[in-house]
């Protein structure tokens, strides 16, 4: 039901699902019969041990073998997406070896990255930028204050930025 509301919106929006989820190939064909753009959110770990990515998500102490299986595992999950953004990660986007890892697979795909900024040590955008990936870093934070007031703020504020820099990213 989400997702359908979510694919109802007026387009161009760009929309980032998740690789373990149900159903993902009609999910992703609605949304691009709808005009809108797909990234795939890559599961990461976050600061929080009590917060749980998913699964096959990237953590840090993993081997390298093992890091790049999870990244192939879930760039396999959707197809019709452009690029990648980080669900969590506060964690492994501070850690430059692990960013380098995901960004040379990013590279051999030719996929965008986008920055979610969930810390502000991320060295992800340097990572993308030495490895000439495309990438963009997220403008507003739409959801750290759980309230429907909190999250219709700050999309007031996306669109009020969208209209002064003609994009927006949230």
């Amino acid at each position: 039901f989400r997702s359908d509301r979510a694919i109802s919106l007026p387009r161009p929006i760009t929309l980032a699902i998740l690789p373990y989820g149900n159903h993902l190939d009609g999910l992703v064909a609605r949304a691009r019969t709808a005009g809108h753009e797909i990234l795939l959110h890559l599961p990461m770990e976050p600061n929080s041990e009590d917060a749980d990515p998913g699964p096959n998500a990237l953590l840090t102490g993993l081997p390298l073998a093992e890091l790049d299986r999870r990244i192939a595992t879930n760039l396999l999950r959707l197809d019709g997406y452009v690029g990648v953004n980080n669900h969590m990660g506060s964690r492994l986007t501070r850690d430059p070896r692990a960013m380098a890892v995901v960004m040379g697979r990013l590279k051999a795909h030719g996929l965008l990255f986008v920055d979610s900024r969930t810390l502000i040590r991320s060295v992800a955008t340097i990572a993308a930028r030495d490895a000439q990936v495309p990438n963009a870093e997220r403008n507003i934070f739409l959801d750290h204050v759980d309230s429907l007031d909190a999250i219709r703020g700050q999309l007031e504020t996306v669109e009020r930025v969208a209209r002064r820099q003609g994009f927006a990213i949230a």
